[in-house]
């Protein structure tokens, strides 16, 4: 229903080569509840929220649209980490046309480590590997190998393999975990400067040293950390919880889930209505 990028372009240099990059149209999932006057819940995040391999009903996204009034709204996709979300939050492209503030804003993703959740991936260059932080501000460090690799697999998978390695050494993690704080720090400001009231929840798969590290600074800011495997007391990670041969959650998971996360945002005071 909605242009991903809407007609925004991104202009790059690569070999000494202006290249114009931009997206396709996006198919989003079908919004739940779309004509409820209730306040609205978006989930955004990678394929774990999109749904990959499941029918529009089997998501995450469609089991809570079917548990409670309010209209929920599926803004995710394939591969897509924080960048993307904080590029649509920034455009007022992932919150868009509101009667009034959504009551939260549910960023679902597979594993924090993951490179992914900083970098742009499908349409867009890679942006540099690492980054530091100064001030309010991130910045890109340098002297660190920087990709183009949306129409290059071989750099890609380099480039995936080369993260895999830095992020073992304290150095980067520490690294890392700046940059993840600094990601959901910006998101939830440019979230709250359309909507002041509007509340950030982090939605967990699976357990992370990395979110536990941050998860004290990101309380500060009044961003929830939902972990699926710590606060639902889940155990997903068993073969039978998965796609067979494909590494994403399969209908079965958002069953058991969906009804213990309606309770866990009842405990922290997010006022959904159920059905």
């Amino acid at each position: 229903k909605i242009s991903y990028y809407e007609n925004m372009f991104k202009k790059t240099e690569f070999l000494k080569e202006n290249v114009l990059f931009y997206s396709s149209q996006i198919s989003y999932r079908e919004p739940e509840n779309e004509n409820s006057p209730l306040q609205s819940i978006y989930i955004t995040g990678c394929s774990f929220a999109y749904g990959f391999g499941l029918e529009k009903d089997e998501t995450l996204s469609a089991k809570l649209g079917h548990l409670i009034q309010n209209p929920v709204y599926n803004k995710a996709y394939q591969s897509w980490g924080l960048n993307h979300t904080v590029f649509l939050a920034e455009n007022d492209i992932l919150l868009k046309n509101n009667l009034k503030d959504p009551l939260a804003v549910f960023f679902l993703y597979g594993m924090f480590q993951d490179k992914r959740m900083f970098m742009p991936n499908v349409f867009f260059e890679r942006d540099e590997i690492l980054y530091k932080v100064k001030g309010d501000k991130l910045i890109p460090r340098k002297n660190i190998f920087h990709f183009q690799s949306s129409n290059f697999p071989l750099i890609y998978t380099i480039n995936e393999r080369f993260f895999n390695i830095l992020a073992i050494s304290p150095f980067f993690k520490k690294r890392i975990e700046e940059m993840l704080f600094f990601h959901f720090k910006t998101l939830k400001e440019e979230i709250n400067k359309k909507y002041p009231t509007t509340k950030l929840v982090i939605l967990e798969y699976s357990p992370s040293q990395t979110s536990k590290n941050i998860s004290d600074d990101l309380a500060k800011e009044n961003i929830q950390i939902i972990s699926f495997s710590d606060d639902l007391k889940l155990n997903l990670n068993q073969r039978k919880y998965y796609i067979p041969n494909d590494g994403h959650p399969n209908k079965q998971v958002w069953e058991i889930v969906t009804p213990k996360l309606i309770k866990e945002l009842e405990k922290r005071n997010i006022d959904i209505t159920e059905k």
